[in-house]
């Protein structure tokens, strides 16, 4: 079941991702991650058009993905 979330260019979650002090800093996995997440999303609203099973497919990855990204937030909850 996949959570629905706000999804833009600008942001994800509320967490900003176009900050232009930040253009030679290094991202952390959960900022890759997020950045994975929303691509897929995307990916699978567009292939959902021609496509069920693959836009499925392409969820289910998302959805890894998702659950990766919650496990991370949590254990940084945990410090």
């Amino acid at each position: 079941m996949l959570i629905p979330l706000y999804i833009s260019n600008t942001y994800f979650c509320g967490i900003k991702q176009n900050d232009m002090s930040g253009w030679f800093s290094k991202k952390s996995r959960l900022e890759k991650l997020q950045k994975k997440y929303v691509a897929l999303m995307r990916k699978s609203y567009r292939v959902a058009l021609d496509d069920a099973k693959e836009s499925d497919r392409v969820q289910e990855k998302a959805q890894e993905i998702y659950d990766e990204i919650r496990h991370l937030t949590l254990l940084r909850a945990d410090k």
